[in-house]
């Protein structure tokens, strides 16, 4: 108790009593936990954006033998892959939202579609399904 009976720890502020050292010396790993899942926050968030990212490339919309043995080449014959002012249109510039949680929906929505797909080969069927 200081002067006035005011407790000590009541009139630091929350901040500094963050980062004082504990008094037991098991309380420490709860700082030393924290910094480890925010680290892991950090990674795991970023690998899933550098993934999503990936996936709205054009090597990945090809990498399908479906899409590269027929799609991708009726696309080679369009305005979008060539034209007079060399800018290509990849599929995820018309096929993907640009808002992050819209895209994130319509990855799901493809993920039924590619799925339902695989099964015959055959794409108005996955259609059909959705």
């Amino acid at each position: 108790m200081e002067e006035g009976g005011h407790n000590t720890a009541q009139s630091e502020g929350w901040w500094s009593r963050l980062w004082k050292k504990p008094r037991k010396w098991f309380l420490l790993g709860i700082p030393i936990g924290g910094y480890l899942l925010f680290l892991a926050g950090v990674i795991f968030w970023t690998g899933f954006n550098m993934t999503l990212d990936y996936s709205n490339t054009e090597d990945f919309c090809i990498s399908c033998h479906e899409m590269r043995d027929n799609v991708y080449e009726e696309y080679k014959e369009t305005i979008h892959y060539s034209n007079r002012t060399g800018v290509r249109a990849v599929c995820s510039d018309c096929h993907v939202p640009k808002e992050w949680f819209q895209k994130l929906g319509r990855k799901m929505q493809g993920d039924d579609t590619r799925t339902a797909a695989l099964g015959d080969g055959d794409y108005r069927h996955a259609r059909e399904i959705r």
